[in-house]
């Protein structure tokens, strides 16, 4: 049984695919809104960090959700939570729960500086992860 309130943060995920131009080369990538889900998510302590094998310096998250019926998660995908877009670093599942690792973005997947931004739901971010207001 869960307990009431444990899945109080409402974050949204989203597969990202790079999108031809059309003359040859590739567009920024683009963010596909997979869904929403309410979790649990905490912030991971440096301690935990280096005990767990996580990149050290990085802001990391752990977040639990339900799993649905036959459901299944990529690490390829990215999780927005607040005004944070974060990168999967470790999915592990159980019958009824996914546990996901994940750091707050140092840079965009697919991109070669760290001053590129992206859009998604009609708010840039830069490739720190902070949304552009």
């Amino acid at each position: 049984m869960t307990k009431p309130g444990k899945y109080k943060n409402r974050i949204e995920i989203y597969s990202v695919a790079v999108v031809p131009d059309g003359e040859g080369g590739y567009e920024s990538p683009q963010y596909i809104l997979v869904g929403y889900r309410y979790a649990s998510v905490t912030q991971i302590s440096e301690s935990e960090s280096f005990r767990s094998g996580l990149n050290l310096g990085e802001v990391n998250y752990r977040i639990k959700f339900h799993k649905g019926q036959q459901e299944e998660f990529s690490r390829t995908w990215q999780i927005k939570h607040g005004n944070k877009m974060l990168n999967v670093t470790g999915v592990t599942s159980t019958d009824y729960e996914f546990t996901i690792t994940a750091s707050e973005m140092d840079r965009f997947p697919g991109t070669e500086s760290d001053n590129t931004e992206v859009t998604v739901d009609n708010q840039n971010y830069k490739a720190d992860g902070e949304a552009n207001n």
